[in-house]
């Protein structure tokens, strides 16, 4: 069964820079700790709330 996770919400006043630097550090750290997904939960507006799935072990 996987576990789907809220991990980080960014808010939209940090740059687009960090923003994306941000992103690509944190997709990088869950992947390498055992997420098998990683995206940005576009339902919630306007932060970008980054949210991760989990394999049960």
């Amino acid at each position: 069964m996987a576990l789907i996770r809220r991990v980080l919400t960014v808010h939209p006043e940090a740059s687009a820079d960090l923003q994306l630097a941000l992103l690509d550090a944190i997709e990088e750290v869950l992947l390498d700790r055992g997420a098998c997904h990683v995206w940005i939960d576009a339902a919630v507006k306007p932060d970008l709330v980054i949210v991760a799935e989990f394999t049960e072990d």
